[in-house]
């Protein structure tokens, strides 16, 4: 009984240490470019879609397990800052109906909890290319119009976010690499983009350039 238990024990060990020699463990951290694009159907005579663009950054932390020499599997948990800007034109007429145009400055930040679920594919000992589904949750609004914050920036925003990433990952040693990442929002801001049978439909682009390091592997 106590050299099955010993013979146990050793297989378990040795298990452990093949699965820890496949899995290591990071942190990451980088800056990103933000663009919301605004499309709208059916789409109206004259009307021209509009992009939103601005910067922000991201940090976190990832874990990547070695399926083989090739593949891996990599999740990520982030928190990124996604900051827009923007000019809007307002059209307002006076007691004599004469037109009045005003530019307006606009800014908009978004915290955002995000989950990379990312097949990694590896073209050599040094450049690695990611894919895979993104899981975003809105944490927090804040919207400002001319410098006047606006209250309940949250209000009628869509607080999950579904996106696809694409990018690439250089190492630079066993620890440090650079990484440079596109992920598309596949699900709208608004929670409701239909009004009068015309859908508006708004989706964040964000390109990612970041540093990262690995603790082990």
């Amino acid at each position: 009984m106590k050299k099955q238990l010993f013979m146990f024990f050793a297989a378990a060990l040795m298990t452990s240490g093949l699965v820890a020699q496949d899995l290591k463990f990071g942190a990451l951290a980088g800056l990103n470019v933000n663009i919301i694009t605004e499309n709208v159907d059916p789409e109206p005579d004259g009307y021209e879609s509009s992009t939103t663009s601005g910067f922000g950054f991201h940090l976190g932390g990832f874990g990547e397990y070695a399926i083989s020499e090739s593949i891996g599997i990599r999740a990520e948990l982030q928190i990124q800052q996604r900051g827009v800007t923007d000019e809007i034109e307002f059209i307002t007429t006076d007691e004599n109906l004469e037109l009045t145009t005003t530019m307006v400055d606009y800014k908009q930040s978004d915290l955002f909890v995000q989950i990379p679920i990312l097949v990694a594919i590896n073209a050599g000992e040094s450049l690695s290319f990611h894919v895979g589904p993104t899981l975003g949750f809105l944490a927090s609004a804040n919207a400002e119009f001319d410098g006047e914050e606006v209250e309940n920036a949250d209000e009628g925003r869509n607080g999950f976010e579904l996106g696809l990433a694409l990018g690439a990952q250089y190492n630079l040693n066993e620890n440090m690499g650079l990484g440079l990442r596109y992920t598309r929002g596949l699900t709208d801001l608004a929670e409701d983009n239909e009004f009068g049978g015309t859908t508006f439909n708004t989706n964040y682009n964000v390109v990612q350039l970041y540093f990262s390091y690995a603790f082990g592997g």
